[in-house]
């Protein structure tokens, strides 16, 4: 069902506001009660002037607009909480849904229940003749509140259930706002999904605290701020892989370029950790032997023509400097002097060194009396899994890559994750963090927040299958160049047609770009400002220009963006404060204006604003300094003399 009309009676800073969310219809809606019981007549209407422009699969697309602090955010809440908490929205409202399935216009509004301050609410629904001739309006309905303890809690009164229309929310945004009041919904916020991997890690440290304490082993030590971080990323990353391996797969050129590969390089941080700290007493590595070991490893690699098999030994040789620089060998198996001569016996051994490095590794034996994560990290590395993983993805054969032996660029496919998981906890474990990951052509903040974009709604659609969809999002536009905010609406576009193909998505947005406003027609938007109470309201009727299409300077030059003009704050103020300088002044010599006025005016751009300036100071000028402007005026004369008698004579030869 498409939403299409909301009233909000009072929510935070919202009282009694209208908010249209479809262009085709035209809600009026009239206040006939008293402040104990208020009795509304909502009047449907058609707009005869509504023209759709979106693809099938988008059922709208909504922009709701205003200045920072004007309540975007709050409406975006509202419509959180009543998707996925309307028990717990302690506000009376009135909602209208369009079934199109049933042809059918489907009204609410609250009578009753939640807190006794709340107002009730008497709604009488009038459809014009145009509206009923197309469509069946249902007589409004009441419906009511019934909370309970905790987070739980009911509604009656209504035909539907909010949770089979799924609603999502997406945003990039790292805010206070706690996320986590918007149970019932599909919340991609990033917030959110930090949370989600925070919660999940927590869960996780106390099973594991629990299962411990059971069998009377020494306690577990935890360390979860670079864990869950780890998790974070890894989450980000494999939602990233999952979307471009789909996308690409299907070669679609609707999308915006996407990367194809992923470069893994190793920067082998624990061996230069060793390096660093060789003479701590817990490590007794001989410095000389330790380097002399990594230099004959790289030129063993350099000869390999194998470049899966020398990534699969530099995984093996990363884990042994892991190893050594956490001291996981058996104590007593390995003494200090072990650990020098294993080094020693691997400069001189005859056997292949990564045979030996990897005969070493797999029969590592860990201290039970320091069995931490990192331990089992190792275990889960080496082995079976890493082998059969990495025979599967595709290593891309790039120049660039191809005689460097500590990178390795990857084709991005739906096998690629299969390797990445395998080694991913044990790079992002404790402080190490061995391989670096980038994407081959290398992303901007821009492109890197697209993808993500692309990738949380490549996750929902999974999520939701073939259903419809209210999808919300906050700022989409967020990090991106004025260039790519002008083919936002259009990237957008074109993913929800890939993404959802066999789904009906309604999109409401929230934005303060004028050029996201240009690609949306005036019926498509929602103006909100803040009153001199403080208070949100719709301001639709402020707005007199024409949106779809419009030139992106003349929709700065309206007032609802900026009151103060099109330069900046700081620049205006300067301008201002110089203007008020040059007014103090009795008398200005040629002196005192190269000294004090000629560079300042230089930086002022707006030509008839430096002219102003310029006349204002010649007001004030000495006789000398008045011919040297004059001077100065006569070179400019000169020149457009010379540039108009040449496009004359430029006109005369062509006629």
């Amino acid at each position: 069902m498409e939403l299409l009309f909301l009233w909000i009676e009072d929510f935070r800073r919202i009282r009694q506001q209208p908010f249209n969310f479809s262009g085709q219809f035209d809600f009026t809606i009239t206040d006939s009660g008293n402040s104990k019981s208020r009795s509304y007549i909502i009047e449907i209407g058609l707009n005869e002037n509504y023209q759709n422009i979106f693809p099938p699969q988008v059922s709208n697309i909504t922009g709701i607009v205003g200045k920072n602090g004007s309540g975007k955010s709050t409406l975006m809440h509202c419509l959180k909480m009543m998707y996925g908490q309307l028990p717990r929205l302690l506000s009376p409202l009135i909602f209208s849904f369009l079934d199109l399935d049933k042809n059918t216009i489907y009204t609410y509004y609250y009578q009753k229940g939640g807190l006794s301050s709340m107002v009730t609410l008497n709604v009488i629904l009038q459809g014009t003749k145009k509206v009923q001739e197309r469509y069946i309006v249902a007589e409004a309905k009441p419906y009511s509140l019934v909370t309970l303890a905790g987070e739980h809690g009911k509604t009656r009164g209504l035909d539907f259930e909010f949770a089979n229309f799924p609603c999502a929310f997406l945003s990039s945004n790292f805010d206070s706002h706690r996320e986590e009041v918007y149970n019932g919904i599909l919340n991609q916020s990033t917030r959110q999904r930090l949370d989600d991997c925070l919660q999940h890690y927590i869960l996780s440290v106390e099973r594991s605290a629990v299962k411990q304490g059971n069998k009377k082993k020494p306690a577990l030590t935890i360390d979860p701020y670079p864990s869950h971080l780890r998790d974070f990323y890894k989450n980000e990353l494999r939602s990233n892989i999952r979307f471009i391996a789909y996308a690409n797969k299907r070669k679609t050129g609707r999308l915006p370029n996407l990367p194809t590969t992923i470069v893994i390089r190793c920067n082998f941080e624990d061996y230069e950790y060793l390096l660093e700290n060789f003479q701590r007493s817990n490590f007794f590595i001989d410095r000389q032997n330790l380097e002399a070991f990594h230099k004959r490893a790289g030129d063993k690699l350099f000869q390999y023509k194998d470049k899966k098999k020398a990534f699969y030994d530099l995984i093996y040789l990363s884990a042994f400097y892991y190893a050594l620089r956490y001291r996981l060998f058996k104590t007593n198996h390995y003494t200090p002097g072990d650990i020098n001569g294993t080094i020693q016996s691997l400069l001189e051994t005859s056997v292949e060194l990564f045979a030996e490095i990897g005969r070493i590794m797999d029969g590592l034996a860990i201290n039970e009396e320091n069995k931490t994560e990192k331990s089992k990290l190792i275990h889960d590395l080496l082995g079976t899994k890493l082998f059969s993983a990495l025979s599967e993805v595709t290593l891309e054969d790039d120049p660039i890559y191809r005689n460097d032996f500590s990178s390795f660029q990857f084709k991005v496919d739906d096998k690629l994750w299969n390797l990445l998981d395998i080694i991913f906890d044990f790079n992002y474990g404790e402080e190490t963090s061995f391989l670096d990951f980038n994407w081959g052509d290398g992303l901007s903040t821009g492109e890197e927040a697209l993808l993500n974009h692309f990738s949380r709604l490549y996750e929902i659609k999974k999520k939701i299958r073939q259903k419809p969809l209210l999808l919300l999002i906050d700022e989409g536009d967020l990090y991106f160049h004025p260039q790519w905010q002008k083919h936002y609406i259009n990237d957008l576009v074109n993913g929800l047609k890939f993404i959802f193909s066999n789904n009906k998505v309604q999109v409401i947005l929230s934005t303060h770009s004028p050029f996201i406003v240009s690609d949306l027609p005036k019926q498509n938007l929602l103006f909100l400002k803040k009153n001199i109470t403080g208070q949100c309201i719709v301001a639709d009727n402020e707005i007199q220009t024409e949106t779809f299409g419009a030139n992106i300077h003349e929709l700065f030059t309206d007032s609802f963006f900026l009151s103060d003009g099109l330069m900046g704050e700081y620049s205006r103020l300067f301008i201002v404060n110089l203007i008020e300088e040059i007014k103090k002044e009795k008398i200005i010599t040629i002196e005192r204006f190269n000294n004090t006025y000629k560079n300042k005016v230089g930086l002022v751009g707006e030509s008839f604003i430096k002219t102003k300036i310029l006349e204002l100071i010649a007001s004030r000028a000495d006789f000398n300094l008045i011919n040297k402007i004059i001077d100065d005026r006569s070179a400019e004369l000169d020149m457009l003399k010379k540039i108009r008698n040449q496009k004359s004579d430029d006109q005369n030869r062509d006629s």
